[in-house]
Parts: structure tokens; C-alpha cells; sequence
């Protein structure tokens, strides 16, 4: 049983325990037999969310396009630099 048919069976025992409320002749079991009702009311609610949640379309990611920049380092055109490495290794 997928959760739309279990929330419309929650609905139908509702509707069938307000039925029954009706012909009871104690209130205090009236009253419970439709708090019973209320919950089950309740319940399928719950489950008809589910369901209107799963059959949502989703929503696509946002198209815009975030640039970031990046500052440019320049690196240093010292001579120097390239040979003393070179130097260090013929010694």
C-alpha cells in the first residue's frame, strides 16, 4: 500500500468512527471515539504532505554565475634568483 492509499484508508476509518461516535450513548466515549477520528484526520494529513512534497517539482539550481576574481601576482624576473640555484648545485 503506497502512502496515498494508506492516508485515503486513515480518512475512511475517520469518517467511520465519527459514524460510530454518533450512535454511542456515553459522552465520555463519544469523546474519545472523535479525539480517536481527530488523530486519524491528523495522520493523513501528514501522509498527504508527503506525497504533495514527493510529487513537487524540484526546483533547478540558480543559473546566475558568481565570477571571482583573483589578483595577479606578478613573479620577479631577478637573474640573480635562477643562478644562484644553479651555482649551489655545481659546487
Amino acid at each position: 500500500m503506497d502512502i496515498a492509499e494508506q492516508a485515503k484508508a486513515k480518512r475512511e476509518l475517520a469518517t467511520r468512527a465519527r459514524r460510530w461516535a454518533q450512535g454511542l450513548s456515553l459522552d465520555e466515549d463519544k469523546d474519545r471515539l472523535m479525539r480517536h477520528a481527530e488523530e486519524l484526520d491528523g495522520e493523513a494529513a501528514e501522509l498527504e504532505r508527503q506525497v504533495a512534497a514527493a510529487d513537487a517539482p524540484v526546483k533547478p539550481p540558480s543559473r546566475t554565475v558568481m565570477t571571482q576574481q583573483q589578483p595577479q601576482q606578478q613573479q620577479a624576473t631577478d637573474p640573480k634568483a635562477t643562478d644562484s640555484k644553479d651555482e649551489d648545485h655545481k659546487a
